[in-house]
């Protein structure tokens, strides 16, 4: 069936047709964006695609426009992939896909964390090394010279905060330490 018929057998009238030109990639679209504001002014009852992938890029990002539809009492249709929310069925497909979505996200985290975890364990730094640390000889070296934090984090374009924990981490330098 294909967008014309579809739209004539159900009885709809047709508000207006968007072609978008642009990859469901490519984050600036302008017809979508014009689609799905006329979709949020309520000025359309059912948003009728050829196919889902015209709206989103992933089936996540799909589950989310179609969960803002349902909030707005507008109903969503894709011809070719069989989704059509305006029936029991279709309402009902589409609750399994939104299920198996969060499943997936649920699964993907879970994994992240046990990865990460096990790096922890395994003695590895889990994300980017501290600026601080990298830097940690000079900032030292500088300290026993005299310099204040703020004309070290100056020296070494580095906020003052990083110097002061490289200090409390590792200690003032000897050369610097008051003797009582």
């Amino acid at each position: 069936m294909n967008f014309h018929s579809s739209q004539k057998k159900r009885g709809w009238k047709v508000v207006k047709v968007f072609e978008e030109k642009r990859s469901a990639a490519d984050n600036e679209r302008p017809g979508l964006s014009d689609a799905l504001e006329l979709a949020r002014a309520r000025k359309v009852d059912v948003f009728l695609v050829r196919k889902f992938d015209r709206v989103a890029k992933s089936v996540s990002m799909l589950v989310n426009t179609l969960e803002e539809f349902n909030s707005i009492e507008v109903e969503f249709v894709s011809l070719k992939d069989k989704i059509d929310t305006t029936t029991p069925v279709g309402k009902m497909s589409f609750s399994v896909i939104a299920a198996m979505v969060e499943m997936e996200k649920d699964i993907m985290s879970e994994r992240i964390k046990a990865g990460i975890e096990s790096r922890r364990s395994n003695g590895h730094q889990i994300g980017r090394p501290s600026k601080g640390e990298a830097l940690k000889d000079d900032i030292l070296g500088l300290r026993s010279r005299k310099y204040s934090l703020s004309e070290i984090g100056r020296m070494l374009n580095i906020h003052t905060s990083t110097v002061s924990s490289v200090i409390k981490k590792h200690g003032e330098p000897k050369e610097t330490q008051t003797a009582f």
